[in-house]
């Protein structure tokens, strides 16, 4: 994941590292709350579960491919378990690919980054979800 600057807040400007909310009165606009996020978290794009039509696609594409599963023997019945951390490097690359794309048609940003605990709980329920 990459990580912005405080400098470069979309959310609270700076005039000489002082917060412009601190000179004047806070501003009424209405800000998306994943900018919000973002700079609150300091990264380049929100860090939030699984959420948008296009996040359960990729979810589910990722996990059809089959290129992201372990062996396991730690289960009741011996099976795969997700290679999270893996799977978490590949999304948050496909995140900036997106963002690259969607900065090229003018579109807003509609997949985020996860945490691979966050992918890993996702993938119980998917698994619950098709009856797995």
């Amino acid at each position: 994941m990459k990580s912005t600057p405080p400098s470069d807040s979309q959310v609270t400007p700076l005039v000489k590292d002082t917060l412009v909310h601190l000179l004047t009165r806070l501003t009424t606009r209405p800000i998306s709350p994943y900018v919000f996020l973002a700079e609150r978290q300091q990264t380049m794009h929100a860090v939030i579960p699984i959420h948008t039509a296009e996040e359960y696609t990729l979810f589910t594409n990722l996990m059809d491919s089959d290129n992201w599963f372990k062996p396991s023997t730690h289960m009741p019945i011996a099976g795969k378990t997700v290679n999270s951390r893996d799977l978490e490097k590949r999304w948050n690359e496909i995140v900036h690919e997106h963002a690259a794309a969607s900065a090229v048609n003018r579109q807003s940003g509609s997949i985020f980054y996860k945490l691979p605990e966050k992918l890993e709980c996702h993938h119980k329920l998917w698994l619950e979800a098709r009856g797995q």
